[in-house]
């Protein structure tokens, strides 16, 4: 490539965040190339070409670009202070009183921090969780990858001046808990992917690994994935009635698609019932999302069947593009369940 043009240069990139503090390795893998519909070589290709040299055939590697990374090692700064020091002179050793300047005396030697402090934090611990989607748009989809991220934990052995050390001799550990269940254990990774198919909860707790008798956390951070399913049927919807009735459920993770909730209401007049939603009606306006998804958002209706007659009720989220009919979940066959009027 560049000998008649540009060639055919792809730009890969890749997230190498999960290996945080870690010395790694990378290595790129040719899967296959192709000169022509019948050569693989340079040989088979030019028949002038006589000599096979390995390093002329595959893939070119070029502009190598690392951002991020921890080039130098990091140079621990020497405590030079003698065990036994003047108490007016800390640079100058001493065994005995005599051997510090005037009015000074000699301090036996400082006693070695303790490992960790159980009773800052939690256990010494404060966890950090954050729920990162793979598209970055907030809303998690049914089977969207998810980075469990808890790189903005710490250890803490409370306060002072200096402060005291929070774990000496060890570093930072995670264990990542899903709906109740371990699926990382202790690691020094800070990030747990995953792709739920449901609403799931996770907690990370983090520990000392120098001391984890004493240094592990209990509480813990936790976080919830609310999951947008799609088609309505991620809605449960109560109804309830005593002349007027009801109507509630919790709120669903919505994308851009749509916003909002229609209710729509049916009549079922007859033995076979209303198969077709021929008598659906908009339940009033459009119900907005709530500023926090899991609230509960809630209408009533007044009006009552007339006798022989009985009401059902629908929702679904509510499509953005003009004239667009609200998907409301599924019917018993697998197939999805569309209104048959547009909701303001």
């Amino acid at each position: 490539p560049g000998a008649t043009g540009n060639g055919n240069w792809v730009v890969s990139r890749f997230d190498l965040s999960q290996f945080l503090g870690q010395r790694v390795r990378i290595r790129w893998i040719a899967q296959s190339w192709e000169f022509s519909p019948t050569a693989e070589t340079y040989e088979t290709e030019n028949f002038t070409w006589t000599h096979n040299l390995l390093d002329d055939d595959g893939w070119w590697i070029d502009d190598i670009l690392i951002t991020g990374a921890i080039t130098n090692q990091l140079t621990p700064t020497p405590d030079t202070t003698p065990p036994q020091h003047c108490s007016n002179l800390r640079s100058r050793a001493c065994t005995l009183n005599s051997q510090c300047p005037t009015g000074g005396t000699c301090l036996p030697p400082p006693s070695c921090p303790a490992t960790c402090n159980p009773a800052a934090g939690d256990k010494g611990t404060i966890a950090s969780l954050v729920i990162r989607d793979a598209n970055g748009d907030g809303v998690i989809e049914r089977g969207e990858r998810i980075a469990l991220d808890a790189s903005g934990s710490s250890l803490t052995a409370g306060t002072g001046n200096p402060p005291p050390p929070a774990c000496v001799g060890g570093v930072a550990e995670f264990r990542f808990v899903r709906d109740g269940q371990v699926v990382q254990e202790w690691t020094s990774n800070n990030t747990f992917l995953d792709a739920p198919l449901v609403d799931a909860g996770y907690t990370v707790f983090v520990r000392c690994s120098a001391n984890p008798a004493q240094c592990t956390g209990v509480t813990g951070m936790s976080a919830s994935a609310k999951i947008y399913s799609g088609d309505g049927q991620d809605i449960t919807l109560t109804v309830t009635g005593s002349g007027t009735t009801s109507l509630s459920w919790p709120s669903r993770p919505q994308p851009s698609s749509v916003a909002g909730y229609n209710i729509l209401r049916g009549d079922f007049s007859g033995p076979a019932g209303d198969v077709g939603l021929a008598t659906l009606v908009c339940l009033g306006p459009t119900l907005p999302q709530p500023a926090t998804v899991g609230n509960t958002v809630s209408t009533t209706d007044a009006t009552a069947p007339a006798p022989g007659h009985i009401y059902y009720y629908l929702v679904g989220h509510h499509p953005r593009a003009a004239g667009a009919f609200a998907a409301l979940g599924k019917r018993s066959d697998g197939t999805t369940r569309i209104a048959t009027l547009s909701c303001p």
